[in-house]
């Protein structure tokens, strides 16, 4: 019975630090890109990001969250309906994210190291 117990402790508290990093507004994307096109750079999570790679087959780990585009204007959402979604790299720390919304996915790479 306890075994079962920390068993759900755990898996509660991992979903709930998921949620609430997935609801983190200060991570802003920024571009001049139309919205029809992957960007060229894109900014997450205060880093910044070039794209790397269309029609990528790396495989995402970890949905980081959502954006949208108007007017050529990317910006980060809430919802998870959104059109764009962002998804961590092959590895956590491998300093890439992947970025579905365009009948493709799309690799983005960074070389800050900012925590």
């Amino acid at each position: 019975m306890k075994k079962i117990s920390f068993v759900s402790l755990m898996i509660a508290l991992v979903s709930i630090t998921l949620f609430g990093c997935s609801l983190n507004n200060e991570d802003e994307i920024k571009t001049t890109s139309d919205c029809k096109t992957p960007p060229k750079k894109l900014e997450w999570d205060g880093k910044n990001y070039d794209l790397e790679q269309e029609n990528t087959s790396v495989e995402p780990v970890i949905k980081l969250g959502y954006m949208v585009c108007e007017n050529g204007n990317f910006s980060l959402s809430n919802d998870p309906n959104s059109p764009i979604t962002i998804y961590s790299g092959s590895a956590p720390n491998d300093n890439n994210i992947v970025v579905y919304g365009w009948d493709e996915a799309v690799l983005y790479h960074t070389d800050d190291n900012k925590n």
